[in-house]
């Protein structure tokens, strides 16, 4: 489990480094004929994925249960061909009982481990621990993959194709926009104006870049992120030198670094970080809180001095942020 945060972002590095060799790296660069990285214009462009369509949308399955408390769980795969957020993954948890049409809230959680150039697959069937308890608190909860996930075959080439898919994909704007709308078409139960994004480490710094790209969010909970994001890219980038391998890379890293659009969040923020986190620094959030405090922004941020990058969202993240 901790491989979502701590080992995600680690073992994906070494994976990198390792797969690209000096020699392999020689040899593409004297064949590549991919355009020069583009010219960045205005750091403070958002992702425009207003032309990339809204999938057409399974129903939702009833599910099976989980949990001791009555939650049903139901996983809903999209085919809808080769455009970006087409093929994803949801994850569906309904809390027991029976509710009237726009009466609970709901819970969008993106997948944790993505090194924030390529995407991810949802967690293992048996994995709940970041969905399941805000369904248990009452509220429908939809866990998400992200366009882009990278594989362990065809290394070298797979990280173009994972970072590509993850760029077209704006960064997985497109996917939490999926999940927005299958939340809002297809669970009657769910209030339109009650949806909050939540994610842990990489998952969290996706959540506070749909705060600025979604207006109809109510909330955006970042638990233990990697809050400066185009400094973590830049680390990963220095470190594998594989930029190379990345169309437009310099444009991308600025346009999905939360911290360069702060005027442009729209709805409150929830910061949450542990004061030992050995992956992210908690002076990520404490920065990120003041930035938005120095904008006029709503925003909370709560540390706790132990449970490092993982255990301190599990034991005290998630319940302070539901209560």
């Amino acid at each position: 489990i901790a491989g979502a945060g701590v080992l995600g972002l680690v073992v994906m590095v070494g994976v990198i480094y390792f797969a690209v060799s000096k020699e392999t790296r020689e040899e593409q660069i004297a064949n590549d004929n991919s355009p020069a990285p583009q010219v960045i214009a205005n750091v403070d462009d958002l992702f425009d994925y207003s032309d990339i369509p809204i999938p057409d949308f399974p129903d939702l399955p009833e599910g099976q249960p989980v949990g001791n408390q009555g939650v049903r769980v139901a996983e809903v795969k999209l085919n809808g061909g080769g455009r970006p957020g087409q093929q994803m993954t949801l994850r569906i948890y309904m809390p027991a009982g029976h509710y009237p049409e726009k009466s609970l809230a709901c819970v969008l959680v993106g997948p944790a481990g993505s090194p924030l150039i390529t995407g991810n697959s949802i967690d293992g069937s048996d994995y709940h621990d970041e969905s399941l308890p805000y369904a248990e608190a009452g509220a429908v909860a939809i866990t998400f993959s992200l366009d882009g996930p990278f594989g362990t075959n065809g290394m070298t080439e797979n990280i173009k194709s994972a970072y590509t898919q993850f760029r077209d994909a704006a960064a997985g704007m497109v996917n939490c926009r999926n999940a927005f709308e299958y939340a809002i078409q297809k669970i009657p139960e769910v209030n339109p104006n009650r949806i909050v994004i939540a994610g842990h480490s990489s998952a969290g710094s996706l959540a506070l870049l749909y705060s600025v790209h979604e207006p109809r969010l109510a909330g955006s909970i970042a638990y233990c992120s990697a809050a400066d994001v185009e400094t973590r890219i830049d680390e990963i980038l220095n470190e594998t030198r594989i930029q190379w391998m990345l169309p437009g890379i310099d444009r991308f890293k600025k346009k999905s670094a939360p911290m360069n659009h702060i005027e442009k969040t729209k709805c409150p923020v929830f910061l949450f970080h542990a004061r030992d986190d050995s992956n992210c620094p908690y002076t990520d959030s404490v920065k990120y809180h003041e930035m938005l405090q120095g904008a006029g922004k709503e925003s909370e941020i709560k540390l706790v001095n132990f449970g490092d990058h993982y255990q301190s969202m599990i034991d005290e993240g998630i319940p302070v942020s539901y209560t």
